[in-house]
């Protein structure tokens, strides 16, 4: 890569910078949007937030991985440069001056793998804050969503009920208005609710209507 190059892409992506975390957007929408009860939303949140508390704790370790390795760099650096120094007051074969250039090759590799070290440090901090604003931006949802109904814990059979409802019911409605076929799992998974849920209700209207629809087909065709 030429430096011009490299100036150029620095240039831009200083002037424009985009976060590697999701959007605002995306987190309220299509996160936490797409759940269709208020205590599924509030179940998202608490699983969102557990995910990037765990991611968190691993990048902590990952960073400080990433600082003893450079340590260890540091202390390998200065005993080569030691090694040089004596090398250098005292060389005077060919064997000495090709240890000089092997070391010096070595010293080298260690500034390099010292740089991507810090950049692998520096991607970490900048993943970290993304995960971090993610996470505010996600507790701040979950108490906004406290504020509007009571914490339902996660086996509490009425906010079940009325989580699979609403989510079974959205599934079939757009299932009908698009056209597409009612599949089989998916009359399972809803004939498994309650006798009262409105989606259960709602499915076995429609197939009563068809069976009587088949009915009448083969009772038109019998008197034919």
């Amino acid at each position: 890569m030429s430096s011009e190059l490299k100036k150029t892409m620095d240039d831009v992506l200083e002037k424009h910078p985009l976060s590697n975390r999701m959007s605002y957007f995306q987190l309220k929408n299509y996160i936490i949007g797409k759940e269709h009860t208020l205590h599924g939303k509030m179940w998202q949140c608490i699983r969102e937030i557990t995910t990037r508390r765990d991611s968190l704790e691993s990048i902590i370790l990952q960073i400080e991985d990433i600082n003893d390795k450079l340590e260890l760099l540091d202390i390998q650096k200065e005993r080569l440069n030691l090694k040089i120094k004596e090398l250098d007051h005292s060389c005077t074969s060919s064997e000495d001056k090709l240890t000089l250039r092997e070391y010096a090759i070595k010293n080298k590799q260690i500034d390099r793998d010292r740089k991507q070290l810090e950049k692998n440090g520096e991607d970490l901090v900048d993943k970290m804050k993304g995960i971090q604003e993610e996470s505010n931006y996600y507790l701040q949802a979950f108490e906004s969503l406290k504020k509007s109904g009571d914490w339902k814990e996660y086996d509490d059979e009425q906010a079940q009920e009325a989580f699979w409802n609403a989510k079974l019911a959205h599934e079939l409605n757009m299932r009908l208005v698009l056209g597409q076929p009612i599949d089989i799992e998916l009359g399972k998974t809803i004939e498994a609710l309650n006798d009262q849920a409105p989606a259960k209700q709602r499915l076995m209207g429609i197939i009563n209507e068809r069976q009587t629809l088949i009915r009448e087909q083969k009772a038109r065709i019998e008197e034919k």
